[in-house]
């Protein structure tokens, strides 16, 4: 609405100064012109018009030439239908009464180039106190149109500021409303980015393919090292899987040796406290013997190997080769 309001604006501006321009220049450089600004002027032009017309010598005037006449106050408007000498017939075709008459031609006469309607009213109203409160209200009405575009133009732009606006924690931050010279530098910018970031992109992906191309033609005589590498690996994995005796060796002196600490911590609690001494000691495992275990697992048919562990001095029945 803003734009509409600016555009009758200066539509209004551009006729006032065009009206100013056309009454003031001609009369400042001396341009033939009639003014019809009163409603009883003697003449055949209509009111609130002007007419301009330009001089020429007598010798020139020809047959269909309109001539403006001015006598006493008078603007008329001739055409020439015929010449004779220094005399010459025109016709009144401007009121309609197609009326002839005989003129004598002066040296200089005034033949009429152009009538513009309309304009000669300013004038007619600067003559007048009713002219001038006219004038007057015009002057106002163009600039409460004009205080009245600013204002929709302000709320237009907080609009479109509130749509660019940002929520953070609460509060809006109002971010400033680009113009649309703004929005195309932005655009153009980000699109030389965007080229940019394409350029660089595609330098890297072909110094990637490169660097792989490079890598492959290196690690294919190095594919039987690898490959050799991984099964000596594995054979000495299976050597070392091959003999679970010693992992089973390894865990009964493990246990063995965790018994015998018990035992013996059992033994030195015993002694540290009387009320145990004077109790009998029974201990938290049943204690067999080797005799014992063995008559049960042939009972159960089986047939364990009995080992003595050296370090610890406690006889185990190892199941390791029947499991």
């Amino acid at each position: 609405m803003s734009r509409v309001l600016k555009i009758i604006v200066n539509v209004i501006l551009i006729c006032a100064i065009a009206t100013a321009a056309a009454l003031l220049i001609p009369s400042v450089l001396d341009v033939p012109m009639a003014v019809v600004d009163d409603v009883n002027m003697d003449t055949n032009l209509p009111v609130g018009s002007v007419t301009y017309a330009r001089e020429k010598q007598a010798s020139q005037v020809e047959a269909q030439d309109e001539l403006l006449i001015s006598q006493e106050g008078s603007r008329y408007v001739y055409e020439v239908q015929s010449v004779n000498g220094e005399t010459c017939t025109v016709v009144d075709n401007r009121s309609g009464d197609g009326t002839t008459q005989e003129i004598t031609i002066p040296s200089v006469v005034d033949e009429v180039v152009i009538t513009i309607p309309f304009i000669g009213y300013a004038s007619m109203a600067l003559r007048s106190t009713e002219g001038l409160i006219i004038v007057g209200l015009a002057v106002v009405f163009v600039i409460i149109l004009f205080i009245l575009a600013e204002i929709w133009k302000k709320d237009e732009d907080d609009d479109e500021e509130d749509e660019y606006g940002r929520e953070d924690n609460g509060e809006e931050d109002e971010a400033p409303a680009m113009s649309r010279r703004e929005s195309r530098r932005q655009a153009k910018a980000e699109k030389k980015r965007a080229k940019k970031e394409a350029r660089a992109a595609r330098k890297a992906g072909e110094e990637d393919e490169e660097d792989e191309e490079d890598d492959i033609r290196i690690a294919e005589p190095v594919k039987k090292k690898d490959r050799q590498q991984p099964a000596k690996e594995n054979r000495k994995e299976t050597e070392t899987l091959a003999h679970p005796g010693d992992l089973f060796a390894e865990t009964e002196s493990s246990m063995a040796s965790a018994i015998a600490d018990m035992m013996e911590q059992d033994q030195q609690n015993a002694a540290s406290d009387p009320e145990m001494e004077e109790e009998e000691w029974k201990p938290a495992m049943p204690v067999r013997t080797k005799e014992e275990l063995l008559k049960k697992a042939q009972a159960d048919g089986d047939e364990p190997e009995v080992r003595d562990d050296e370090v610890s001095g406690v006889t185990l029945i190892d199941y390791s080769d029947i499991l």
